[in-house]
Parts: C-alpha cells; sequence; structure tokens
C-alpha cells in the first residue's frame, strides 16, 4: 500500500521575499543562458538553491552544493524561506495554454514513502545514468532538501474519489496565487482538515505511483533514505524515508505526453558514414518539406499522421539541408518486449547501438525536449544528426509500467513540468 502523507513545507514569505511568481523556476535549466535568465529574474529565484551558481560572488573552492547550502542557511536565517506551521496536503491547479487553447490541470502535493520498485508500489519506466543520481544525492546531502516535487501518475477510482476532494478543496480561495514567466500560472491551496487529508490517504492507498518525471531524483532519494538510516540514526518516520511529490490522475486532460528528441554530436567521419548508410538500408526515406515558420511542430504533425503501428521518426543529417521521415521497413520482432517495440526502443535498440555500441552510445547520442533544436542543430552542423520522435501515449507508457519494462532514457516528456520553489521538502527530522 502506498503511504502517503501530509508534511510541512517550507515556502517562500511574500512577506520578505516579495511576490512568489519569479522566484520560481522549471524543474531542469537546459542552456547557461536559460540560468543566466533565472539569476536576474529574482535574487530569491529558487534557481539559486536547485542549481546554484553565481557568477559573481561564488568561491573558487566552493562547490555549487556548498552555495546551496549556504544560501539555503541565508533565506531561513532572514524569513525569505519559512517552515509551516502544521503537516499539509497542498492541492494545486495548473493554467496554460496548449497550441492556442486552455487546459487546467489539478494535482495533490504530498509525501510518498520511498520504496524500492520491486515492492511493486511506486514503479518506474525509464532507464537511468549514474551521473544524474549522484548529482542530485549530493545536493540533498549538503542541503538536506528537495527544492522540487516529482511528477507521479495515479489512476484514480471508478468514481474519481481523488479528483472529487481535490476540486472540493479548489472551490474556496486559494492561499497562494502566482503567475511565473513562461510557466502554467498557479493557484495552491493548503490542506489541513484531518478529514480531507484521511480521505486522500485512504483513496490513494490503493494506487501504484507511476513516476512520470523525476527518475533520477527519485534513485537519489532512495540512495538518501538508506544513508540517512544507516549513518545519521534517521528512523522510519522522519522526512528523509519520504520524497514528495505532486501526484496528478493519468486521464487529467491537462497531462500531455511530448516526444523527446534525440542528436548524435561527436561522432566520427566513419560512424557518421556508417550511420547513415544503416538508416538507409532499413527505412523507407521520403523528404519533408518545411513549411517556413514553425518547422518543429509541423513536422510533428506530420509525424502523429503516421500509422501507429509503424516505427517512424524524423531525421537530419542523410542529405545536406534536408529533412526525411524515416519509417522502418521490418515491423517490430514479435519476441521483443513492449518497450523494446516502441520507436524508441527500436531506434536506440536496432539502429543507434548498432554503430555505436552501448556505452558510446551514451558520449554522442543526446536528447532535446525541442524539437526545432534537434532539427535546427543538425542543419547547421552543430550535431550530426537530429531525430525528431513521436510521443508514446499515457496508456502505452501504463502499459509499459505495469509489465516491468523499461523505455529508454528520457523517452516521455509528460508536460508541462512541475514549477521548482512552490513548496520544498526538508530532510532534517519529522516530515
Amino acid at each position: 500500500m502506498a503511504d502517503i502523507r501530509p508534511f510541512r513545507a517550507v515556502r517562500y514569505d511574500p512577506a520578505v521575499a516579495g511576490d512568489l511568481s519569479p522566484n520560481l523556476c522549471p524543474t531542469y535549466v537546459l542552456s547557461e543562458q536559460d540560468l543566466e535568465g533565472l539569476y536576474s529574474r529574482s535574487e530569491y529565484n529558487i534557481i539559486r538553491l536547485e542549481l546554484a551558481y553565481d557568477w559573481s560572488t561564488h568561491a573558487a573552492n566552493e562547490s555549487r552544493y556548498m552555495r546551496s547550502a549556504r544560501t539555503r542557511v541565508q533565506w531561513l536565517m532572514s524569513g525569505v524561506l519559512k517552515r509551516d506551521v502544521d503537516p499539509s496536503m497542498y492541492v494545486v491547479e495548473e493554467v496554460f495554454n496548449e497550441e492556442g487553447a486552455e487546459f487546467r490541470r489539478i494535482g495533490l502535493v504530498a509525501a510518498v514513502r520511498i520504496e524500492d520498485y520491486d515492492a511493486g508500489i511506486v514503479l518506474p519506466h525509464e532507464l537511468t545514468e549514474q551521473g544524474p543520481v549522484q548529482d542530485r544525492l549530493s545536493l540533498m546531502k549538503s542541503t538536506f532538501s528537495n527544492f522540487s516535487p516529482l511528477m507521479a501518475l495515479y489512476r484514480d477510482g471508478p468514481d474519481a474519489p481523488v479528483a472529487s476532494l481535490l476540486w472540493q478543496v479548489a472551490r474556496r480561495e486559494p492561499d497562494v496565487v502566482a503567475n511565473p514567466p513562461d510557466l502554467p500560472s498557479i493557484r495552491m491551496w493548503c490542506v489541513t482538515d484531518p478529514t480531507i487529508l484521511g480521505a486522500l490517504r485512504g483513496a490513494l492507498s490503493n494506487s501504484e505511483i507511476y513516476i512520470a518525471d523525476g527518475h533520477h531524483r527519485y534513485e537519489a532519494a532512495q540512495a538518501f533514505r538508506d544513508y540517512a538510516l544507516d549513518n545519521l540514526g534517521h528512523d522510519e518516520d522522519d522526512a528523509s524515508q519520504f520524497r514528495v511529490m505532486t501526484l496528478v490522475a493519468i486521464d487529467d486532460p491537462g497531462l500531455f505526453l511530448r516526444g523527446y528528441h534525440r542528436d548524435v554530436t561527436g561522432a566520427t567521419e566513419a560512424e557518421v558514414l556508417s550511420l547513415r548508410a544503416h538508416i538507409t538500408a532499413v527505412c523507407d526515406l521520403e523528404v519533408w518539406n518545411p513549411p517556413k515558420t514553425k518547422i518543429g511542430l509541423a513536422l510533428e504533425h506530420s509525424l502523429a499522421r503516421e500509422p501507429k503501428s509503424q516505427t517512424t521518426f524524423g531525421v537530419v543529417g542523410l542529405e545536406p539541408g534536408k529533412i526525411h521521415i524515416a519509417t522502418m521497413k521490418s515491423e517490430p520482432s514479435p519476441d521483443l518486449d513492449i518497450a523494446d517495440a516502441t520507436d524508441y526502443g527500436r531506434l536506440h535498440r536496432e539502429i543507434l547501438r548498432g554503430i555505436f555500441g552501448s556505452s558510446r552510445e551514451l558520449n554522442v547520442v543526446g536528447v532535446k525536449n525541442s524539437a526545432d533544436q534537434a532539427i535546427g542543430d543538425a542543419l547547421n552542423g552543430v550535431s550530426e544528426f537530429g531525430f525528431v520522435m513521436r510521443p508514446i501515449s499515457t496508456e502505452m507508457a501504463e502499459s509499459v509500467i505495469r509489465q516491468g519494462k523499461l523505455l529508454p532514457i528520457k523517452s516521455t516528456y509528460f508536460h508541462p513540468k512541475i514549477s521548482s520553489g512552490l513548496v520544498i521538502q526538508n530532510l532534517d527530522g519529522d516530515l
């Protein structure tokens, strides 16, 4: 059974930190330009804790984990951050536009007991790499905090008891309102009523929890859980044994799955020639003529019209200045498991790995959340190849999870991402 509990979040105090909106940030930063923009947006932007790097004041012998820890203590002492008095769950409504239409998504931020995957309670669907896991673990050990909730999914009961409770809470005036730039607008309610908390815990207790976004952070939390038990004298009900998550119903109309795209950068000339020849041999190729604007979106729409039974993706790098739609000539082998039979599984297993091998693949194959960037980098020579991928469906993702299979790293891009800084989990002592 899933053990889901209220917790005492650390949150920005508007009396000291001002408007919350400029203090929030995405769950990850893709470029140094993004990082600089967030630093300049607010002296209290959560990026200064999540990914600390201050060009003007950092000391050469101070790691970014140490800078995060120092800044966190300063903000707690000055009142920028303040811990809630009462254990709470937090209902969060996000409003955003998707291709011209407005959508709303509602989630529940709560502490979920950390479980090993083989317990069958909290379940993954993607492979991970140790580098990002160790990075997040180092940050946790330095700051005793988690600065961003994971995004996790659940399947509501037949009468949608969880959704009913969340919308019941959302009828009253919100406790927090924020409109962060380039992120969904947010309304949040703090739930301390024991009756509602008990009903939410009961309604979710028999639900499997699917990790949507945050596999590396969850595995870091597993490692920190063990570290705290073995080395810090924590017990099984301390905060270190839980991970704060934003729980979203898997069929919420405001939950979108986008494609996670690939590029190849740093391949040798021989590898480039071999990959071109291999793709040409195993795929039927069609030159795709792009429009003048919104090229990435247009290619994604074209790929979406291709039959789902085929393995299809966009590729840049086969011919100078050209974009192709590639469809693998063979159907997935009946021996392949459900994850290996996806577009992502076949691209990695049957095309990329055959050229680079499993170890070198990790060094030359990258991921891009923007189709435009994957296309533009390949056309401009920043990368040797760009691959534009179709999203898998939420139904397919759930099937992969339920069958205990794992997709290649970064195969699901759940949109929109959860904002960092709305609630912070303290890991020292009780929940």
